[in-house]
């Protein structure tokens, strides 16, 4: 595992080995502790969720990279109410942090008030080039919405990896609307692209090329949830490192080392990179 990635480093930003330090997720720490998750009942109070329903989460985009997402998701929220799966669901729509208000008063416009729907803002932006800056309770709210979550649909997130930290199904999205411009310059062939071909390849989680296979994969996935767990064990194993709660501990561990306010050298941690080189 180790010697996968420092190797992938190394073939696509021209690394050598002895520069590179792999520490894990950070902010994928806070998974491990579900104590520190809200409730059930309080997280589907604050959303008005009917808690007697199955929960199907939708993770918007980045802005820019599906042009008509909005259009993508109608049919999405079509697909998937009650009378296509044969049991009560509901959707919740989380945006994604860097929405801008333009866009989000769309989604607010076409989606808020509709049967089954709930339209989840992801918390505080921020000024920073990535327009999130998320407060603790934000991203305690962003883990309680995944492990409360049945089924989690997004088009090629980063978000999949997220929801196979809790083992929660996760089915990608790769139709567009008829007659729209669904693609993009980032978006051409994105399932065959490097970074995202490697979720694909694990088979962690699942592509649909209609609206018909979306319905029968969150089916298949409400009905067992266990189905397609070893490609999530995968995702999770050659995509996260460790999750054991402290990555970030490690990653503090090595700029102070760097720094040179502690040596690491003599950690269990340390002696197993060194052994990798």
């Amino acid at each position: 595992m180790l010697e996968r990635d420092l190797h992938l480093f190394r073939e696509f930003h021209d690394f050598s080995h002895d520069k590179i330090d792999v520490v894990g997720v950070p902010q994928f720490d806070l998974y491990t502790d579900e104590r520190t998750f809200l409730r059930r009942d309080q997280f589907f109070e604050t959303y008005g969720l009917d808690p007697g329903k199955k929960l199907i989460t939708y993770a918007a985009s980045t802005e820019g990279f599906i042009p008509d997402e909005p259009d993508i998701f109608e049919m999405v929220y079509q697909a998937l109410q009650n009378d296509k799966l044969a049991m009560p669901v509901q959707l919740m729509l989380r945006l994604h942090p860097i929405t801008s208000p333009a866009l989000r008063d769309e989604y607010f416009r076409r989606f808020s008030g509709r049967p089954n729907l709930v339209v989840q803002r992801p918390g505080r932006v921020s000024t920073l080039h990535d327009g999130w800056d998320p407060s603790w309770s934000d991203m305690v709210n962003l883990a309680s919405t995944l492990c409360y979550s049945d089924v989690v649909v997004n088009i090629a997130s980063t978000m999949a990896i997220d929801a196979a930290v809790l083992d929660k199904p996760v089915v990608a999205v790769a139709f567009g609307a008829p007659g729209k411009k669904t693609r993009s310059k980032f978006f051409d062939d994105i399932f065959e692209r490097s970074h995202y071909r490697k979720l694909v390849d694990t088979a962690g989680l699942r592509l649909v090329e209609s609206t018909e296979e979306l319905a029968e994969a969150v089916r298949s996935y409400l009905a067992d949830p266990t189905i397609d767990a070893p490609g999530r064990s995968r995702m999770r194993e050659e995509l996260c490192f460790q999750l054991d709660g402290q990555a970030g501990a490690r990653a503090a561990s090595v700029v102070l080392r760097e720094l040179g306010v502690v040596d690491g050298r003599g950690s269990e941690w340390d002696q197993k990179r060194a052994a990798a080189h």
